[in-house]
């Protein structure tokens, strides 16, 4: 039933959006008194849950290259938020694992760069951070010349480092955390460290190497793990180099440009948290 309306101004308000819808038909203009709000650049809307691969890297890649400075980079801020359309808050840890090479180190950075935002960062963590300091803190001799491991650091890179002169850095970290301090003090060691220096972030992990490690990232499915693929890549044969792909998440290969790779890891993730939702 209608109720008086003895202002008539419900009547003028309703009589002007008649106005404007037939103006807007007859002169080709929309109907400005019901036009949609449009989203704002800086919170892009959610990833299509029903699309195919290709078609999330569409939408994912000009965001990521406005971090990583690749081609059809966007304004960074457009990339705020992507972490929130992508993860629920109950996901805290996004690790990678990887034979030597694979480029975790690399991906983990920039996936860390892509995911955060000021109100909600996304930090780069790695479990053998520790390993580092006590390698850097010792110094040992690794070149046939005698040069000095923070001397080649300082040159080189650390990633670079570990390469060179046969490796003689990997080997040393690798004996340093499997051989000395696992084998001493017990496996978790390392990974109770990490989980220490991780309560109450939301970490990227650059170096998931074991299966306990695996297992601790994505419990009560707080986590996910992705295995990075990349031709040439390979296992040395020690034990921090032999994990099975299979206990991992998601598998993305790495070989093409940074931000094609972070564009798949976030498309295969996002996948992944649909499937197990």
């Amino acid at each position: 039933a209608d109720f008086p309306d003895p202002t008539g101004r419900g009547r003028r308000h309703r009589r002007r959006r008649c106005v404007t819808a037939w103006h807007g038909l007859r002169h080709g203009r929309p109907d400005l008194s019901r036009r949609r709000a449009r989203p704002s650049p800086l919170h892009p809307p959610p990833l299509l849950a029903t699309a195919d691969t290709d078609e999330q890297i569409s939408q994912i890649r000009p965001a990521v290259a406005a971090v990583t400075g690749g081609e059809d980079a966007r304004p960074l801020g457009m990339v705020s938020g992507m972490a929130d359309q992508i993860f629920p808050a109950a996901v805290t840890k996004l690790g990678f694992a990887g034979y030597a090479g694979s480029g975790k180190s690399t991906v983990a950075a920039a996936t860390a760069a892509e995911l955060s935002c000021p109100n909600a960062p996304w930090e780069l963590e790695s479990i053998a951070g520790p390993l580092r300091t006590m390698l850097a803190a010792m110094d040992p001799i690794v070149s046939p010349d005698g040069r000095r491991w923070n001397d080649v650091v300082d040159e080189i890179g650390y990633s670079a480092a570990k390469a060179a002169f046969g490796g003689e850095g990997r080997r040393l970290l690798q004996r340093l955390g499997s051989d000395a301090l696992r084998g001493v003090t017990g496996e978790r060691t390392l990974l109770d460290l990490f989980e220490a220096r991780a309560v109450g972030r939301r970490v990227v992990v650059d170096d998931v190497r074991l299966p306990i490690e695996v297992e601790a990232l994505c419990a009560d499915g707080r986590g996910l793990v992705v295995w990075l693929e990349r031709a040439g890549a390979g296992s040395d044969g020690h034990v921090t180099e032999s994990l099975d792909p299979r206990l991992c998440t998601v598998r993305v290969a790495n070989d093409g440009p940074v931000a094609e790779t972070v564009a798949a890891v976030l498309s295969a993730a996002a996948g992944a948290l649909l499937a197990a939702a």
